[in-house]
């Protein structure tokens, strides 16, 4: 449990390798946001870490605007701040 009390945001995190970054962060303890463009598939992910036990929540959010970099922030504040950004998305924030 090396990341046990981190918040993580991880970008991209709907399929594939963000994804797997966001169930392996949730596994090694931190709370995941889980952020993607395509919200169905955040959602997805979320689902995976609350089943497995972990701390996850699904963020629909364009990181190549404002709005959805506030709701990215908004919902790693919810979790009490932020301590981990792995930009898997194929843009930078």
């Amino acid at each position: 449990m090396r990341l046990e009390g981190k918040v993580a945001i991880v970008t991209g995190a709907g399929r594939g390798i963000g994804a797997a970054i966001a169930q392996r962060f949730a596994a090694e303890g931190a709370s995941v946001v889980c952020a993607d463009i395509d919200g169905r598939s955040a959602r997805s992910t979320e689902s995976a870490i609350l089943t497995s036990g972990g701390a996850g929540r699904a963020v629909e959010a364009d990181i190549s605007t404002v709005n959805g970099n506030q709701a990215m922030i908004g919902a790693a504040l919810e979790f009490g701040g932020l301590d981990v950004l792995h930009a898997n998305a194929a843009i930078q924030v």
